[in-house]
């Protein structure tokens, strides 16, 4: 499944949060980030290129959109330049009924910068919205990281799950399979609180964590497509599905470092997502 229409949705649909940290290569943040302005700073929703819309933006003249990055090659962004941006989220959209902002390289701002930055994030103004790149986001302070929905871009969600399929299925995992709608049905009532969480991780005893995680990823992927198509009106937010796929991704490269990991409490902490809890 592309990322793409998943995110357009969201944001279509009012979802979107106030500040998206996309994580990842430079090339493929940026790619990411401007298919996403191609389709909302164009008058038919297709970054067509033609329209009035999409001309002030491929000419840099777009007075919504705004980008952000290093004055040159190498360099940190500027408080200077993060001041300027902040002067502009207090003022209203001219042209569309919201205003974007787009840092790359937001892993380069030295710390003026990123406590400058952190103030607006705190009091967001309404219909201004951000999205940051970064390919290392461990320059980036704790404080302001806890104020973006961080998506991870080092593998495409529909390159995760081809990638899942194409594994040959133990005959663990053929089962779990076998029994898709039943487990599924199980998530619901646990995220609608119809079964507590000790119950849950208790249906999976007998099973290998890693074929746990490998059938749970399987599973989100259906929960998704189904927010997104409609084709199920009980099911559970995007949000809680996309924070609990990263965390089954994040898991599922420790089982493969670690052997001694308690099923039990990884379980536990990835249900803890689910519902909408921290871990």
């Amino acid at each position: 499944m592309d990322m793409i229409p998943v995110l357009d949705k969201l944001f279509q649909d009012g979802q979107w949060p106030s500040t998206v940290l996309f994580e990842g290569p430079v090339s493929i943040a940026l790619k990411n980030a401007q298919q996403l302005i191609g389709l909302w700073f164009c008058e038919q929703h297709s970054n067509c290129g033609a329209c009035g819309t999409c001309k002030l933006r491929m000419y840099d003249n777009h007075p919504d959109l705004h980008m952000i990055r290093p004055q040159q090659a190498g360099h940190a962004i500027k408080i200077e330049q993060i001041r300027e941006l902040n002067d502009k989220s207090h003022q209203h959209p001219q042209l569309l009924p919201f205003q974007l902002v787009v840092i790359e390289h937001a892993d380069t701002m030295n710390g003026f910068a990123a406590n400058a930055l952190l103030k607006t994030l705190e009091e967001p103004t309404p219909n201004f919205h951000f999205i940051l790149l970064a390919e290392n986001v461990t320059f980036l302070p704790k404080t302001l990281l806890s104020r973006c929905w961080h998506i991870k871009l080092d593998a495409p969600l529909a390159l995760h799950y081809q990638q899942a399929m194409q594994e040959d299925m133990s005959e663990f995992r053929v089962k779990l399979i076998s029994s898709f709608t039943q487990w599924r049905q199980l998530l619901l009532d646990y995220v609608n609180d119809k079964m507590d969480m000790a119950s849950l991780v208790r249906r999976f005893d007998g099973y290998a964590l890693d074929d746990v995680l490998w059938f749970l990823q399987y599973l989100c992927e259906a929960l998704i497509k189904n927010q997104l198509t409609g084709e199920n009106e009980k099911t559970i937010s995007i949000t809680r599905c996309w924070l609990f796929w990263d965390g089954l991704t994040r898991f599922r490269k420790q089982v493969r470092t670690q052997s001694s990991l308690n099923a039990s409490l990884v379980l536990s902490r990835l249900f803890l997502l689910l519902h909408g809890e921290h871990a």
